[in-house]
């Protein structure tokens, strides 16, 4: 899959993950203004490492 599917799968993944956004936050080591920047789409390059923490992250613990 290319990044900006991963990317729109992953923003989609958190935009349902309402509620869980400050222990994603939290999890990742980012302030709970970037997982709300992400998942409204205003930050459009996330950054490698963050990203793929959110990915793990979701892996685990994000909706089915």
């Amino acid at each position: 899959m290319d990044i900006e599917k991963r990317i729109e799968k992953a923003r989609k993944a958190v935009r349902e993950s309402v509620g869980q956004h400050r222990a994603i936050a939290e999890a990742l080591g980012v302030h709970y203004n970037w997982v709300r920047k992400f998942a409204s789409g205003a930050l459009v390059e996330p950054g490698a490492v963050k990203f793929a923490k959110l990915e793990a992250w979701l892996a685990k613990n994000g909706p089915d």
